[in-house]
Parts: structure tokens; sequence; C-alpha cells
């Protein structure tokens, strides 16, 4: 089934603009492009057509930063302890086809609760859910009692870091999310607090990397945002 889209201005998100454009959508690709003047006759005739005058068509949005199992309020950490995995799926399942809905068509999930997360994205990738294509890191990696304690993988030591990535990547990760510093929904700690070690970042980043994984930071705190950088880390959230 063909959709054509027409008479909008279409941004394709690296700079350039059509004034009077048209997208071609057949199945659920997008497989033709182009300025009205460029549009074949035959489209019309066996496309169904929506008229856009007036509006502007843009590529879907990413946000490089989201817990989808997490719900929206002040202490989502809080408010996520007491679910059960079933509520938790299915509130995870919920915040995917919202954030499709609202333009987002691809989301980096960075920590989330017994592997939800990538049970998530394996469903939308099979086409069972409605959602974005999700890149997720699973647990994100944390000392013992260091921040997101709750929900991540503690480790302690060069060797107890490293073993956790490798857990990450056998479970199926997309990226590793190291927890650097303390946080403001831990009790435990204060948010700029160094938690990590450089030593227990290199170990744990250079376990990634052999895993062609990129790898993310929380890091809060000063020193602890050094030691990531002086690890090697991809980026500093």
């Amino acid at each position: 089934m063909n959709h054509l889209m027409r008479n909008c201005r279409i941004f394709d998100g690296i700079g350039k603009t059509i004034e009077r454009g048209w997208v071609l959508i057949t199945e659920d690709r997008i497989t033709m492009v182009g300025t009205e003047t460029q549009m074949p006759k035959e489209l019309d005739s066996y496309s169904t057509v929506t008229d856009l005058s007036g509006k502007t068509l843009m590529p879907g949005l990413i946000d490089g930063h989201v817990h989808i199992c997490f719900d929206a309020s002040p202490d989502a950490g809080k408010g996520t302890s007491g679910q059960s995995e079933a509520s938790l799926s299915l509130i995870a399942a919920q915040n995917a086809a919202k954030t499709l809905a609202a333009g987002f068509t691809t989301v980096r999930d960075l920590g989330g609760k017994n592997y939800l997360n990538l049970f998530l994205r394996d469903a939308i990738n099979a086409g069972q859910i409605p959602g974005p294509q999700i890149l997720s890191a699973g647990h994100n990696i944390c000392m013992t009692g260091g921040h997101g304690w709750q929900f991540g993988r503690e480790a302690d030591g060069p060797y107890e870091v490293r073993r956790a990535v490798r857990e990450q990547v056998r479970a199926g990760a997309d990226l590793i999310k190291f927890m650097c510093t303390g946080g403001t929904m831990t009790k435990t700690g204060k948010p700029g607090q160094t938690q990590f070690t450089e030593e227990e970042l290199q170990a744990g980043i250079e376990e990634a990397q052999k895993a062609g994984l990129r790898t993310a930071a929380h890091a809060k705190g000063i020193e602890g945002t050094k030691y990531a950088v002086a690890a090697g880390i991809d980026t500093v959230e």
C-alpha cells in the first residue's frame, strides 16, 4: 500500500529544505521524496493521498537519554521500585507508544530494571508493539550502594566492573552505562560524590570497546567527570 503526502514544506534534517514537496511511503518505508515538479503523475492514481498544505514535514526526532521503564515524576526511581515486573512492562510499553506518537523515532535508553528495556526493544523490533527504535544499555553499572543501585548492576574493583560489562554484552546491550558519581534519585551518597575510580572505569570501558560498544557516564561531579574522560568514555551525561 502506498501513502502519498504532498503540498508540504520538507526539512530533511541535515540542512536542506524543499518548499513544496511530497513524500511517498510504501508499507512502512519512505521510498521517494521530491519537489512537486518532480512528482510522477501516476502516483495519485495508486496511492492514498494526504494534503499537508501549510505544514512542515521533518524526520523523526532522536532523544539521547531516556529511561523507558520509568515514569516522569520527580522521583521516578521511588515510583518504580514498588512495581511488579508485569506492571513495569506495561508502563514501558505505554511509554514507548507515547514516545513514538510524540515524533521520536529513535531513543537511547540508559538503564532499566531486570533487562525490561532490552525485552521492550526486541518486541518493538519484532513488530509486536509500537515504539521507537531503542538503543539500550541494559543495566547501568554502579559501585555497591552507588547511584541507581536499586536497578543497576553493583560492581567493585576493575575485575568486577569488567565482569559486569560482560554480563550486559551477554544480555544484548547496545551500549554500556557507568554511574561515575552520585545522583539526586539515590538517597545514599551526594550527587557530586565520586564513585568509580579511574582504574575501574578503564577496565569497564576497555571491555565495552572489545565488544564494539560505546560507553556513557552518569557524572555530576568534576572529579568523576575527569575520571570518565581520562578513561576514554564516549559520552558524559
